[in-house]
């Protein structure tokens, strides 16, 4: 796993109450996890913080397709 995953699943687990150890990445985070859209934009600001990435660079349109820890991935880690 690399560094930039450890990251997304520990926000991710931190945020959602979950054992991070146990988030794949093609889980849904709704309906495995009960992600609400509150939650989604918790993990998404503190993955900003946490990474160096603008959060002004993320429309709508991004948020409306994340579904799992792999759509989160290919958003932040693009480029990368």
């Amino acid at each position: 796993m690399s560094a930039n995953e450890e990251v997304l699943f520990e926000v991710i687990g931190d945020v959602l109450s979950v054992d991070n150890k146990a988030i794949r990445m093609n889980s849904d985070l709704s309906n495995d996890y009960g992600m609400t859209s509150i939650n989604l934009l918790m993990i998404v600001t503190t993955l900003c913080e946490k990474l160096p990435f603008d959060i002004a660079s993320i429309t709508e349109q991004d948020l409306s397709r994340i579904n799992t820890p792999e759509d989160l991935a290919l958003l932040f880690f693009r480029g990368v």
